[in-house]
């Protein structure tokens, strides 16, 4: 896939263009500013690739990219989404992350997965409820060639995944119950989901099966869902927060790529 790579003078990221959009980055162009700022990204040695006729563009480069910049938050435009249509791989140390300040990220380490990631910003509470906030992006020898990059109301596919746990706990154990629900803009066939260490990005076992499948819940076939029980999960104690990936692989449904995200709290046996 190839790319033009600049260094334009206006920006490109476009604020509220329809009622379920806060902000959408089209890479068109790449403002950069010595300061961390609302109108540009940071100038730093991370590379910015225009977007070529399909509408991908690309951040990243060789060696250790980390870059800021302020945008709009509103907690009633939780989440983050960006797709990812392909990820070029140099020598080195590979990994990437996004997040909002006080909030947890969204990212993998060593082997890097195509696909749409859907963040929600308010998962933890701890990100401002409104104004503006800097999202950090660090690169580590990976080039991400995306198509999307913006703040939403509500997403086309999207989970969340809710426990008792989380609301008493800020953490979540053997015993403790996780209720799972994928949206989706048109109905699939079928739906099933794998948990992912996102350090390594290896598959978890969760009691002692590979995967999950989940049910639909209403009429259109558009609301998957499933409950399940914790008995035993991954092979490690604990997770820390984020690193416990959710993999959605959803037939027919209108998407030919996983939806991805993570959970948002700890994970630890006999906490």
């Amino acid at each position: 896939m190839l790319f033009l790579f600049c260094l334009a003078l206006t920006a490109e990221v476009i604020f509220n263009p329809d009622d379920n959009t806060l902000w959408s980055e089209d890479g068109k162009s790449f403002p950069l500013s010595e300061a961390v700022s609302a109108g540009a990204w940071q100038k730093t040695d991370m590379e910015f690739f225009c977007a070529d006729e399909q509408g991908v563009f690309g951040m990243g480069g060789s060696g250790t990219m980390k870059n800021t910049r302020y945008f709009p938050v509103s907690k009633e435009y939780p989440w983050l989404e960006l797709e990812l249509q392909s990820i070029t791989q140099y020598s080195g140390y590979k990994a990437w992350t996004m997040f909002f300040r006080g909030g947890q990220g969204i990212g993998q380490v060593t082997h890097p997965q195509e696909g749409v990631y859907v963040h929600n910003i308010y998962a933890t509470g701890d990100t401002k409820e409104s104004g503006m906030e800097y999202l950090a992006n660090y690169i580590y020898n990976l080039k991400l060639n995306m198509s999307r990059l913006r703040v939403l109301k509500k997403p086309d596919y999207y989970l969340t995944v809710e426990s008792e746990a989380f609301e008493q706990r800020k953490s979540f154990a053997p015993g403790d119950s996780l209720d799972i629900t994928v949206f989706m803009k048109e109905p699939a066939e079928d739906v099933m989901l794998r948990f992912i260490d996102n350090y390594g990005v290896k598959q978890m076992r969760i009691n002692k099966q590979d995967k999950l499948q989940l049910k639909p819940i209403d009429e259109a076939d558009c609301i998957w869902q499933c409950k399940v029980q914790i008995e035993q999960l991954g092979s490690q104690s604990k997770y820390r927060a984020g690193q416990i990936m959710l993999k959605t692989i959803i037939l027919a449904g209108g998407i030919d790529k996983p939806v991805w995200s993570a959970i948002q709290f700890p994970y630890q046996v006999n906490p």
